[in-house]
Order: structure tokens, then C-alpha cells, then sequence
């Protein structure tokens, strides 16, 4: 990005104004910091507490089962496809510049993960 400073609307989010009506954008960070989250749950091997991550080791704890893992996966999947919805809004009530509207299979978002 040469000037970062111009897509503070589209990353940041904030209220824009379309047809006399004003809306708020989430932005882009809300977007992705969802789905990081989901995969960070669903394929890290830490337990996220009040307190701190811990990894549970004990004779007496046992790992997170895979379901309550998955749940929590997709509520947070679900979650950022509706703040992608939002985001997707402003950027055609504000006709953005970069943004050309073209259409992407439903589903077809994927992360890959790169290096080790």
C-alpha cells in the first residue's frame, strides 16, 4: 500500500453517510481478526482462559474435545462473513475505487498457511 493513510476507512472502519441514511463499516481488521481467531481455536493445542493460554498437561485435564473446538470454529467463521457482508456494503454504497464488484463463489474464501 503506498499510502495507508487512504484506506483508514476500509481497515479501520467508522460511519459513512449513503443516501442520507449513516451506516457504520467494521472494517476490514474486524474481518480478518474473526477469522484468525476461528483457525487459531480450531488448530492451536492451547486453551484460552480469563487469565492467560495455558496448555492443559495434568493427569486429571483432558483436551478440549474436537466438537466444542468446531463450534466455536464456526460461530466465528459466521461471525466474519457477516462483518465482511458490512464491509462489502460500504464498499459499493461508497462506490470504492478499488473495489469492483465482481462476484465470488459462495464458500470460496480460504486461508493458506505459509511456512512452518
Amino acid at each position: 500500500m503506498a499510502a495507508p493513510q487512504d484506506y483508514a476507512g476500509l481497515l479501520d472502519g467508522g460511519i459513512y453517510e449513503h443516501e442520507g441514511i449513516s451506516y457504520t463499516n467494521y472494517g476490514l481488521k474486524m474481518v480478518l481478526a474473526y477469522y484468525a481467531y476461528a483457525r487459531y481455536i480450531m488448530f492451536s493445542s492451547v486453551t484460552d482462559t480469563p487469565f492467560s493460554v495455558v496448555e492443559k498437561l495434568t493427569d486429571s485435564s483432558r483436551p478440549v474435545e474436537a466438537s466444542a473446538k468446531k463450534t466455536i470454529y464456526t460461530l466465528n467463521r459466521q461471525a466474519a462473513q457477516q462483518v465482511w457482508d458490512n464491509v462489502k456494503n460500504y464498499l459499493i454504497r461508497t462506490r470504492h475505487p478499488d473495489y469492483t464488484g465482481c462476484q465470488a463463489r459462495p464458500g470460496s474464501l480460504r486461508f493458506t498457511k505459509i511456512g512452518y
